[in-house]
């Protein structure tokens, strides 16, 4: 049943976090869905039209996607990833969220397929409806 869409039910799903086992280090990592419009700069960010093209046919539920697509996609997916990840600077005595930008430098030494992984479950947060969502 539809509830009525609200101030609180859009930043309720947009304060909605969940972590995700990162193989490659052997680690976990707190991960948030995009925003329409982060979701939108990400395409628009990246040169490469394969990349989007590989967006467009994941956003309408293509469910087989080739090393070769997942490759040719990475841009695309460190922008989703450095939006989408939620990575702090605990070096100082106030731990503190990196800003994008410093996420990107980070994600440039990403190994073990990590930005694949991480950018396919934001992107599954991020189009999943949010009652779908536990704990929401």
């Amino acid at each position: 049943m539809p509830v009525e869409l609200t101030k609180e039910l859009i930043l309720k799903g947009r304060n909605y976090k969940k972590k995700v086992f990162v193989p490659a280090y052997n680690a976990e990592v707190e991960i948030r869905s995009l925003t329409d419009l982060e979701l939108a700069e990400c395409i628009n960010s990246v040169k490469d039209k394969k990349a989007a093209k590989f967006m467009e046919r994941l956003m309408a539920g293509e469910k087989e996607v080739t090393p070769d697509m997942a490759l040719e996609s990475v841009p695309l997916l460190a922008e989703i990833v450095a939006r989408g990840m939620i990575l702090y600077d605990r070096s100082g005595e106030k731990p503190r969220e990196l800003s994008t930008e410093e996420k990107k430098e980070v994600i440039t030494q990403m190994q073990g397929m990590a930005t694949v992984i991480l950018a396919g479950e934001i992107l599954q947060l991020t189009v999943k409806p949010l009652e779908d969502l536990q704990d929401f």
